[in-house]
């Protein structure tokens, strides 16, 4: 249940205390947990190091769809408290009534019936005659990369975030991406280059973001050809095996001098 949930968070909060109080060396991947890092261990010793991403989303490439009347937005979250779904049918109920109908958000990862998608609705006063948000439920794999490749931008709701492997996915493929500017995110890409970042919580600048979007295919484009530049190199696998080695090897040649 959505209590349980709340309870098993408590518990984690007073596990990373404890680790953060002793542990010796920290992995991280964006200027955030860095910072946090830096006040919550400042015993410790902080190594930069990228994710490695799944092979599908490196085999494709998302294009424009310039000559589709309907309008789709993808999502990719869990069906957690923080991840933003409320915002998800805010945002809907006002590109609905914009686009007259010609507008679908679909969401994967989080499925129909469940409390919290009851909950969120309920926050966001989201009339049960609207349609526009589709639960896609758990995909995976090829699946999940064309439900990506069908849409006309990826949007990343969370309140709460690091580096969502989600965002890195979509940006790989070449997609324009919108998210929320929380956490670690805006180390993944620089807002209005590669993707937009606007404010959690507010479903009038992620609808306008997405309006902007939609209407110049041609920046859709431009941004998401830079996306997938920027995913290419970042998210590059033998890069990031070599320097997790040298990490791995800094940390042995340090502990060995003591």
């Amino acid at each position: 249940t959505v209590y349980n949930e709340y309870r098993l968070f408590h518990k984690r909060v007073q596990r990373e205390k404890e680790i953060f109080a002793f542990a010796e060396n920290f992995i991280g991947r964006t200027d955030w947990d860095k910072r946090v890092v830096q006040i919550m261990a400042p015993q410790a010793n902080y190594f930069h190091s990228e994710e490695a991403l799944r092979e599908p989303f490196w085999n494709h490439k998302w294009t424009v769809h310039s000559n589709r009347k309907k309008i789709i937005v993808t999502t990719v979250i869990r069906g957690l408290l923080y991840k933003g779904l409320e915002t998800i049918y805010k945002t809907s109920a006002l590109l609905e009534d914009i686009l007259a109908g010609d507008f679908e958000w679909h969401v994967v990862g989080i499925s129909e019936g469940t409390t919290y998608v009851k909950a969120a609705r309920n926050e966001a006063g989201y009339n049960k005659k609207r349609n526009g948000v589709k639960l896609m439920g758990s995909k995976f794999g090829e699946d999940l990369v064309q439900q990506l490749l069908n849409a006309n931008v990826y949007v990343h709701p969370s309140h709460i975030e690091n580096s969502s492997n989600a965002v890195q996915e979509a940006m790989l493929i070449g997609m324009p991406v919108i998210a929320t500017n929380v956490g670690g995110t805006p180390s993944l890409f620089n807002d209005g280059e590669e993707g937009i970042l606007v404010q959690s919580k507010d479903p009038y600048a992620m609808a306008g973001a997405i309006l902007e979007i939609i209407k110049s295919p041609a920046n859709a484009s431009a941004m998401g050809e830079k996306a997938r530049k920027l995913g290419l190199t970042r998210n590059n696998n033998k890069k990031i095996c070599t320097e997790l080695i040298d990490t791995f090897n800094q940390v042995i040649r340090a502990k060995q001098k003591r």
